[in-house]
């Protein structure tokens, strides 16, 4: 008798069934309906509701405040700094060392969390993560001189390399994939909320009124994210079963054990494919082609998210809203930019799961360097050459306005979204480790190299290369990434692994013949 033949379909990821022998047209058509209507699992997810990973989702990503808090502080902490008001003196190249040094600190803090990820578990190790921002906090209240700042920046770098490596696996394990973008997207809109309230308090109260308001932030997160669940999958890794169905009832929001057990055993295919590499998953990361790609993809994502220059152009917003000479103080044009971010941030969490990612980021890209290079012409012809800017030195904000509106809608969520996406789980640890600190590496670039370019070459080269940057990267994102939308976990891993998805389509096929 031949072999069965499955083909998984990568739209929709239903099955289909071809069968040489011994089955008639009629039971096989029927086989096949009733194998999409079970891998779909939609009679699953209408059975429950979302709401309470909603509430896991804005808990954990009360942990990228925190972070907001560190970036926030850039911008009015650095010109205090280096003010008479200071009760020490900063330089300019010790005021870029402030700031590069805590991108510096994030690689260190991401590869200590490819150490505890999997053996802590996400919550905790995302708890974790709140206690270097406090410790941070309190030696920048009571600084006496450079060193206890550097000391600071380099302890915040570090939870910074915790926290979003491991919200970004958190989130992506948590949610049903109807709503995995939108969770994400929440987590950027936490971060941009919190970037304008605390930008608010730094445009209009002093330097040590924003210390101690943000000292507030990780004590916030501390607090609420300890009642939430841990991820299912953290406890099936473990062999611990009961609480897995356990923390999916509780994020689900039902209790039919039977849908649920399903669900449960294709995590478990993950969880086998972890089993089979246990001891050698950064040597599987770069051995496997699949893994490559997916690594390469997101390399790709983190160059254009970081070196389209958003990172270096928020450290030093107010510096370049006082070069280009506009008639709003710098501060008050901060406080404009982050509450677009925060709307900006609205907005994409109400199309990231309705839009193909792919297309989006495309879009997002080749704006931000239309913005970016607007910018950077801006700046030439006020520096560079004797044309009078002064009926357009509305410009600069304007174009930073709406490329902080196209940013948040593509480059600054989705590598995000991907990250907790695109890896199985035996080398997810390690994949998303290593993507923050490609990430971390281009943010120690792009910070330093803008102060540099800056004062050698004028601040319009550093904007035009962050548009020639934003659109290529865009382009070449496109060309590589698949569409994940409206998949499960274990049906996008099974789109570059074979292996994944030969054991998923066994999988759904044996459950219709039980």
């Amino acid at each position: 008798m031949e072999e069965d033949h499955f083909l998984l379909k990568p739209q929709g990821f239903t099955v289909e069934t071809k069968r040489v022998n011994d089955i008639n047209s009629d039971s096989t058509h029927k086989s096949e309906l009733e194998i999409q209507n079970v891998a779909n699992n939609d009679e699953f997810s209408k059975e429950g509701n979302y709401s309470m990973q909603f509430i896991a989702g804005i808990t954990a990503s009360l942990s990228v405040a925190v972070l907001s808090a560190n970036i926030v502080w850039n911008s009015p902490g650095i010109p205090h700094l280096k003010s008479n008001e200071s009760d020490f003196s900063v330089t300019d190249t010790q005021g870029g060392w402030i700031i590069s040094i805590y991108h510096f600190a994030d690689i260190i803090g991401s590869l200590l969390n490819i150490l505890l990820i999997d053996r802590i578990g996400r919550k905790f190790s995302l708890l974790l993560s709140g206690i270097p921002a406090l410790m941070a906090w309190i030696l920048i209240i009571n600084a006496k001189n450079i060193f206890y700042i550097l000391i600071a920046r380099f302890i915040a770098g570090i939870g910074q390399g915790f926290t979003y490596n491991t919200v970004v696996i958190y989130l992506a394990e948590i949610a049903e994939k109807d709503i995995r973008g939108t969770l994400v997207a929440i987590m950027r809109t936490i971060q941009g909320l919190f970037h304008f309230l605390l930008t608010g308090v730094g445009t209009f109260f002093s330097y040590h009124t924003l210390n101690l308001t943000s000292i507030f932030v990780p004590i916030l997160f501390l607090i609420t994210f300890s009642f939430m669940p841990e991820s299912p999958y953290f406890f099936l890794l473990q062999g611990r079963d009961d609480d897995a169905m356990k923390s999916l009832m509780k994020l689900r929001g039902h209790t039919n054990s039977l849908s649920l057990k399903v669900v449960v055993r294709e995590m478990k295919l993950d969880i086998e494919e972890k089993e089979r590499y246990k001891s050698n998953s950064v040597r599987e990361l770069f051995l496997r082609n699949y893994n490559l790609k997916c690594l390469f993809i997101v390399m790709c994502m983190k160059l254009t998210q970081v070196m389209a220059g958003h990172s270096a152009i928020f450290n030093y917003t107010q510096e370049i809203f006082h070069h280009s000479g506009s008639s709003i103080p710098p501060k008050i044009s901060v406080l404009i930019l982050s509450g677009i971010v925060l709307l900006s941030t609205l907005a994409a969490g109400l199309i990231m799961d309705r839009i193909s990612k792919r297309i989006t980021f495309l879009i997002s890209g080749i704006l931000s360097a239309i913005f970016l290079a607007t910018v950077g012409i801006f700046f030439f012809l006020k520096f560079s050459t004797k044309i009078d800017v002064t009926p357009i030195t509305w410009l600069p904000l304007t174009s930073l306005i709406l490329y902080e509106i196209v940013y948040y809608l593509g480059i600054a969520i989705i590598p995000y979204i991907l990250q907790g996406e695109l890896f199985a789980m035996n080398v997810k640890g390690a994949a998303v480790a290593f993507g923050m600190i490609i990430g971390s590496c281009f943010s120690f670039i792009s910070n330093t190299g803008y102060n540099y370019i800056s004062i050698h070459a004028g601040v319009y080269i550093a904007f035009w290369f962050y548009a020639i940057v934003a659109i290529i990267g865009s382009i070449l994102t496109f060309r590589i990434t698949p569409d994940s939308n409206r998949k499960t976990l274990e049906e996008i891993h099974a789109m570059e692994n074979p292996e994944m998805k030969r054991k998923l389509e066994l999988e759904r096929i044996n459950r219709l013949k039980k």
